[in-house]
Order: C-alpha cells, then sequence, then structure tokens
C-alpha cells in the first residue's frame, strides 16, 4: 500500500518534524492495538464456543492431555510409586513430593472449577462478543421465534457454517448489547415486537439504535420487523428508511385467512409458498436480461418460475405485459426451490442476443 501526501513549500522546523513524526507513530500504534484487540476477540470468541455446546464439547476436551503432562500427574497421584523408594533421604522427598503433589492438585482442581464455573455463568449471561460473517441476527423473544428459527435452518440448509444470534434482553435498544453481535458483518436482522403493550415503540426505538450506532461500517442493514399497529407504520418507515421492511402481521394474517376461506386449496399453495419446506418466492437481479422484455425473461430458467417484475420503485407487477422492458434497477420475480436454482438457460440467452444483435 502506497500513500502519497502532498507537502505544501514551507519551511518545517525540527521541533515541527518531530510532532508530525510522533503523530503518525500514535496513528500506527493505534491501528496495531485495534488489531491485537480483534485477534484477542477472535481467539477468546473461538474459545468460548466449545463451552457454550456443554458436557458434549467439555469433556472431550479436558481428555486430550499430552503424553508428558499425563505422566507428571499420575508420578504425583500415584502414592506406590514412593514405596519403591529406599532409603531414608529418598523416602523423605517422595513424601514431600506426594504431599506438594496433592496440594497442587487441590489448588488446580479448585481454578479449574472456579474458571469453568465462572465462564459457564458468563456465557449464560451472554457477556461474549459474537465474531461472525454473514449470520442472522434476531432481535427480542417471542412465541414466533421457534417459527422462525426452524425456517431460517431450511432455508440455510445449502449455505457454509450458517449463524443464528438471538439477542432476548429487556431493552434491544441498549447499544451496549447491540455492539457485541457483529451488526456489521450480518446478513440480516429480524426484530421480533415483544408480547407487551405498544411493543411498537420498542421496534422503532431499536432500529434507530442499530441505524445510528457510531460503530457501523458504511454498509446497508437488511432489517425485517413486525409492526401491530398501522398507526405506527409511518413513523417506523422513517425510523427505518431503505434499510427496513415492515410486516404488518395483523392485516396480512387476516386476508390470508378470509381468501383461504373463499377459495379451496389457497391455504395449501400459500402455505408451500411462505415456507422454506418447498418452492419459494425470490427477487433477483438479472444483469444479463437487462433491455430484454418480460417475455424474454420467462423461458431462460429451466428449474424455476418467472412469475413477475419489482421495478426500481419498489413497485411489485405480477404477469405483466409481455413487451414491458427490464430496466437496469429492476429485478426479476420467481419461484425456486433454492436461491440457487436461478440460473439462466446459457443456450437460451445466447440465442436471445443473438435475436436482439442480429
Amino acid at each position: 500500500m502506497i500513500f502519497i501526501f502532498e507537502v505544501p513549500d514551507v519551511r518545517v522546523t525540527h521541533k515541527e518534524m518531530k510532532i508530525t513524526s510522533t503523530n503518525g507513530n500514535a496513528s500506527r500504534l493505534n491501528n496495531d492495538n485495534k488489531i491485537l484487540e480483534y485477534i484477542c476477540s477472535y481467539i477468546k470468541y473461538k474459545f468460548d464456543n466449545p463451552f457454550a455446546h456443554g458436557l458434549i464439547f467439555i469433556i472431550p476436551l479436558l481428555t486430550i492431555i499430552s503424553k508428558r503432562l499425563r505422566q507428571t500427574f499420575t508420578r504425583i497421584l500415584d502414592l506406590s510409586a514412593a514405596a519403591h523408594d529406599e532409603g531414608l533421604k529418598h523416602r523423605v522427598i517422595s513424601g514431600i513430593i506426594v504431599l506438594c503433589g496433592l496440594v497442587i492438585v487441590a489448588i488446580l482442581i479448585g481454578a479449574i472449577v472456579t474458571f469453568m464455573g465462572e465462564k459457564l455463568n458468563e456465557l449464560k449471561e451472554g457477556y461474549t462478543t459474537v465474531i461472525e460473517k454473514n449470520h442472522t441476527i434476531i432481535l427480542g423473544w417471542s412465541s414466533k421465534i421457534f417459527d422462525i428459527i426452524y425456517e431460517l435452518i431450511i432455508a440455510n440448509e445449502n449455505q457454509r457454517n450458517p449463524s443464528i444470534v438471538i439477542l432476548t434482553s429487556k431493552d434491544n435498544s441498549e447499544i451496549n448489547d447491540l455492539n457485541k453481535l457483529s451488526l456489521n458483518q450480518a446478513r440480516s436482522i429480524i426484530i421480533l415486537a415483544p408480547e407487551l403493550n405498544n411493543p411498537d415503540v420498542r421496534i422503532i426505538k431499536t432500529i434507530l439504535a442499530i441505524r445510528n450506532n457510531p460503530r457501523r461500517n458504511n454498509i446497508n442493514f437488511h432489517i425485517v420487523a413486525d409492526i401491530k399497529e398501522r398507526i405506527n407504520l409511518e413513523a417506523a418507515i422513517i425510523a427505518g428508511g431503505d434499510e427496513a421492511l415492515f410486516v404488518y402481521a395483523n392485516e396480512i394474517i387476516a386476508r390470508i385467512i378470509a381468501q383461504s376461506c373463499r377459495q379451496r386449496g389457497l391455504s395449501v399453495i400459500l402455505a408451500t409458498l411462505l415456507s422454506f419446506q418447498n418452492d419459494e418466492i425470490y427477487f433477483k437481479h438479472e444483469s444479463a436480461l437487462v433491455g430484454k422484455t418480460f417475455y424474454d425473461a420467462v423461458f431462460p430458467y429451466d428449474k424455476c418460475s418467472v412469475i413477475g417484475l419489482m421495478l426500481s420503485d419498489g413497485t411489485v407487477k405480477i404477469f405483466p405485459r409481455l413487451n414491458t422492458i427490464i430496466n437496469i434497477d429492476d429485478q426479476i420475480i420467481v419461484i425456486a426451490e433454492d436461491d440457487d436454482k436461478i440460473i439462466l438457460s446459457s443456450e437460451y440467452l445466447l440465442r436471445i442476443n443473438y435475436e436482439y444483435t442480429g
């Protein structure tokens, strides 16, 4: 990495040069401290993970002891080893070794028990910092959380080492708690409405705390939140900006129930599309289809079905006119088994491009 500084034509004294050099050293020292702090946090996080999984990981970890250490403990703990020593001098020394060994073992066991107890309590209280990437964060706790976790597990089956982080503190808008979740590296953030009176206020406070976090990077968050009262929806949209989507669950569920009662079999179709067990609805930006018509976008996919477009202004059109032009910021809406199944047919795409160029 090369840094280029534009130096003005001025006279610099020896004292000023010394101050500039000191500031540069301080800046490098600050960067080194940040790197060292991140490395220590990462090692601590990886060390804490086995303890968080319980005895099934702790017991094998404790049984992995080197051969020399095992021999040392055998000498200290095995009282019969001292019986083979002959002579008063050797027996006195062996007796002292045995007594010292018992004291050392007692201290060691006490230290291990204390350390394990403190570490398990720390993990139980959630005081550790999560260091993950592309993970899903769930803020809050309600009866819906088990269904959400189940669907996320199914949705992430094609992902490598997916992680779900859940924060269930009383107030999810606390900055100190949010900073432990690696918000800048999260793939998505789900905010659940607490089962309290007027939960929308806490939802809005949490979104404001996430977006105005002083530690955030220059990235856009992907936030999904549940709103209970329509009167609070406008304030929530202002707080979330273009980084949050809100689900007015009460109205949506009421409409689904009403439509399902009127049309037989609709509930089965909706259950299939709205869950990750079978086929789902996906939005995807396909640069190869920019400038083409919706008719051209229907056939190039072998393992999914194109059903509509989402325009750049957020307008959703299901089965638009076949001559509708796909613009650069538009996204296609497809029904697919999974997101990795949305693949363009190269042969069909080559034929389309040939027709347009010909």
